[in-house]
């Protein structure tokens, strides 16, 4: 409206007037622009596939290169969900296992299989597991145990597949059935069974197996050194010594105990109540019989994962169900964790800074009680470990991030994880977790690899850089397609493109190299700088003058360069055509007497035009005039538009990287798609210009080879250019060249 009003100021017609503000308009939208974004998204999100990556909305690739934060669970995710039995503690006494892997450094004695307490202990695995095997695809049974498949989570196969060779399970199981039972569930972080004994007479026995601390709770006695003995302080702390001991070597604890019921009351019969808010049978005063310890190799490509989100500004915070010791020894060989906590360095007896924010282990008890106050000094730490963590409290963790303004990735693999995962920015669900887990997030990663996260994150913030490449390379070519409209309505110089063409741009020529550029390679830069901020957007300011203020008029200036050129080389006065726009295409029966009297003026100065023609014929600088006029605009606009495309095609060279040179073969070859593209570009614009029929539709002609490539010696100018302005942002990144360019 407002250039429509500017266009009746300078005596433009209705008509004319609204004719230009649709070219305004149309030069100023990038029509391709959205679809080539939806495809370089949908590009993005098949390419995460290959990585087992499934994507359910294309605009969360985008978030993912935000994230600032990601809580990861432990098991399966950050380890491999292999789990395997290392040591056994029986009699108050550690034991090594043939899996034990540091045995020649280690004092601990080897289990014995004829060991009263050992044979408890194993009875308790057996009884107390749900895990069973399975036989292979092809109906065998596999001879290997360790290798023989299971149903059942990862440490419950490793307990079975433990004690197997001293006993069938399947043959223990149905010799000492199993008459009541209480699953492991996350408040309780305990499993109850209560079976019959095989031995005629003997009492029906409850069985507990869960954290070590919760179970150790439950006993009044415990066995060591063969008795049975009181659970008193000192015999506590040293289960709780163990416990401790075992679990800073990164190795998971399950402590085991048992109660014999009274024969008389409990029989195989009784009708036991495990639903009830309190059962009808004992639970409390059991004898405390050891320890399991189990180890789950941390991923291999885990370590690496977790260093190239630190060098990306990324936190990773772990979040547990395991003991606080035990999930700081995981977080630790895997590079989650590089500083002490505050009370290991008090324990020490090292002074502890009042604004220390290293490393910190938060037990999931203290976090029932945490005040705002309580959660804004700990998550100021740079390494958080969660552990003896609730789902519930995953929601909790997520939208206290929130509040302090990170961006959160969330991982998650159960029903109740579903309200965490839909709280964080980006929920993550396990391959192998529940369909309501896979339904609340936004990503789901099929073998639960926490690398998949990182390639997840890597691949955001590249779409997010070429999201801007792109926009970048579509804007520049507005700034040559906006000005001629003004410079037609302020200056009279004549149209140096018509909107038709301006089209064909946007939606033909520009299409493919935008599309093209999601194919192209990550930048060094890419994984090595903080993440963007919330007002880190699309398109900022710097974008704006470096589109439109910089390239853009560099194309401008080109554009008209070849336009001039042409209209002069015909003999058109340079002075004359600032002011002939208005009609300079149309017939001279249709111009006003001002008009009319404007042309003949022109052609009367134009010598070249007149040379050898009659010049007492009245009709050579009027009706002939016209087909002149109208041909030679034909040939000027061509000459702009070549000039476009030639400046596209320098400009799609440069949009390759922010800030690394292109003058590398690699930058060259790397995306043939690019190279591709602009064949087809090119193929295009050759059409329109030299196809009959089809130029005229474009309001252009067939130019000579002059005019063709008159401007082609901008595309070596314009990568100059950008190589020198990359080189200022490379080597002077707080410079004036990178805070007026880089974006």
């Amino acid at each position: 409206i407002a250039f429509g009003i500017i266009a009746i100021f300078f005596n433009f017609t209705w008509v004319q007037a609204v004719a230009f503000a649709i070219g305004i308009i149309v030069a100023n939208v990038p029509e391709g622009l959205l679809s080539q974004l939806v495809v370089t998204l949908a590009l993005t999100a098949k390419k995460l596939q290959k990585y087992d990556v499934l994507v359910t909305a294309l605009d969360i690739i985008e978030t993912l290169g935000a994230v600032s934060v990601i809580c990861s669970d432990k098991t399966g995710t950050l380890t491999c969900n292999r789990m395997t039995v290392v040591h056994v503690v029986y009699d108050g006494v550690i034991h090594t296992t043939p899996q034990t892997t540091d045995r020649t450094t280690d004092d601990f004695p080897m289990y014995k299989e004829e060991d009263e307490g050992f044979a408890m202990l194993r009875r308790s695995i057996a009884l107390n597991t749900d895990a069973v095997f399975l036989a292979n695809e092809d109906g065998s049974v596999e001879p290997d145990v360790l290798k023989r498949p299971t149903k059942g989570d990862a440490s419950e196969s490793a307990l079975i597949k433990f004690i197997q060779p001293f006993r069938d399970i399947v043959e223990h199981r149905a010799a000492n059935k199993r008459v009541a039972a209480i699953p492991f569930n996350s408040s309780n972080k305990w499993m109850l069974s209560v079976n019959a004994n095989e031995e005629a007479g003997k009492p029906v026995q409850v069985m507990i197996k869960g954290a070590p601390e919760r179970v150790l709770d439950m006993c009044a006695t415990a066995r060591v050194d063969g008795k049975v003995v009181d659970m008193n302080e000192e015999v506590r702390q040293k289960f709780e010594d163990i416990n401790l001991q075992l679990g800073s070597r990164g190795e998971r604890v399950l402590g085991f105990a048992s109660l014999d019921l009274d024969v008389a009351t409990y029989t195989a019969e009784y009708p036991f109540d495990t639903d009830s808010e309190i059962p009808n049978f004992p639970m409390s005063g059991l004898t405390f019989l050891g320890f399991v310890a189990l180890i789950d190799p941390p991923r291999d490509g885990v370590p690496q994962a977790v260093a190239d989100c630190m060098r990306a500004g990324i936190k990773v915070f772990m979040v547990t169900g395991d003991h606080p010791v035990t999930a700081l020894a995981i977080a630790r060989s895997i590079g989650i964790s590089t500083k002490d906590t505050a009370n290991e360095m008090r324990s020490r007896g090292e002074e502890v800074p009042e604004d220390y924010h290293g490393c910190i282990a938060v037990h999931g008890s203290e976090m029932t009680k945490f005040e705002e106050e309580d959660w804004d000094r700990v998550l100021a730490h740079d390494e958080i470990v969660f552990a003896r963590t609730m789902p519930q409290q995953k929601q909790d963790i997520v939208e206290n991030l929130k509040r302090l303004d990170y961006v959160v990735a969330m991982t998650g693999d159960g029903v109740n994880d579903a309200p965490a995962l839909k709280a964080a920015n980006v929920g993550v669900a396990m391959g192998s977790g529940t369909s309501v887990a896979k339904e609340a997030a936004q990503i789901v990663v099929m073998k639960d690899d926490f690398g998949s996260i990182v390639t997840g994150i890597r691949a955001g913030r590249l779409v997010f850089a070429t999201l801007k490449k792109v926009i970048t390379y579509v804007l520049v070519s507005n700034t040559p397609q906006i000005l001629p409209f003004l410079f037609f309505v302020a200056a009279g110089i004549p149209l140096a493109i018509e909107t038709i063409v301006i089209l064909t741009i946007d939606l033909g020529t520009d299409i493919l190299p935008a599309i093209a550029m999601a194919y192209e390679a990550e930048e060094d830069e890419t994984m090595s700088k903080p993440p963007r901020g919330r007002d880190d957007h699309l398109v900022s300011i710097k974008m704006i003058g470096v589109t439109y203020a910089t390239v853009g008029l560099m194309h401008t200036l080109v554009s008209y360069f070849g336009f001039f050129y042409v209209l002069i080389d015909l003999g058109f006065p340079l002075d004359k055509l600032f002011g002939a726009g208005l009609g300079f295409r149309e017939d001279y029966d249709d111009l006003n007497n001002d008009r009319k009297r404007y042309m003949v003026e022109m052609c009367a100065d134009m010598p070249q035009y007149l040379a050898g023609k009659n010049l007492t014929d009245t009709h050579v600088c009027t009706y002939q005039f016209d087909n002149y006029r109208a041909h030679a605009l034909a040939q000027a606009q061509a000459a702009f538009f070549i000039a476009i495309i030639w400046g596209q095609i320098a400009n799609i060279f440069i949009r390759k990287t922010f800030t690394e040179s292109i003058l590398k073969v690699y930058r060259f070859t790397n995306n043939p798609q690019v190279m591709g593209a602009i064949c087809v570009e090119l193929a295009l614009a050759m059409a329109l210009i030299y196809l009959p029929g089809l130029n005229e539709i474009f309001l252009m002609t067939a130019i000579k080879a002059e005019y063709l490539f008159i401007t082609i010696w901008y595309i070596p100018v314009l990568i100059f250019y950008d190589e020198v302005r990359k080189f200022f942002v490379r080597n002077w990144p707080d410079g004036l060249c990178a805070a007026v360019t880089h974006f």
